[in-house]
């Protein structure tokens, strides 16, 4: 005996995304989350004074950065999910000016990543 299964494409693609969108944006807020945990972890740089007083230890190379005013931390947006067509799409800003030289390298400054070693741990946890 056979039988045949007709999927209707449109049908059962909007169906999946419409379920892939919940499990996309709480991904995306374990991302962030797990940056944000990187950021708080102990460092092995040098000791910094601040200007306003005490002082701070930076992130050595290959380390995530150090929290020194927060700006970092705090420029990463909320997650955006939506979708497009049949594709869902998720985005994270990090708003930093200098968050892309932090986490590749600039000039002298040697990598301190922060976002790949994030989705590195992420894709290593089970669903």
């Amino acid at each position: 005996m056979t039988f045949d299964v007709i999927i209707n494409s449109a049908e059962f693609n909007a169906a999946v995304a419409s379920q892939a969108e919940p499990i996309m944006e709480r991904k995306l807020n374990e991302l962030t989350q797990i940056i944000v945990e990187e950021f708080s972890e102990p460092k092995s740089g040098r000791m910094y004074r601040r200007p306003s007083g005490g002082s701070y230890r930076a992130s050595a190379p290959g380390e995530s950065p150090a929290i020194r005013t927060g700006n970092l931390r705090d420029s990463i947006s909320k997650p955006d999910v939506r979708r497009e067509g049949r594709t869902v799409v998720g985005r994270i800003v990090i708003a930093a000016p200098y968050a892309e030289g932090l986490e590749r390298g600039r000039g002298r400054v040697l990598p301190r990543p922060f976002v790949r070693p994030a989705i590195e741990e992420l894709l290593g946890r089970r669903a």
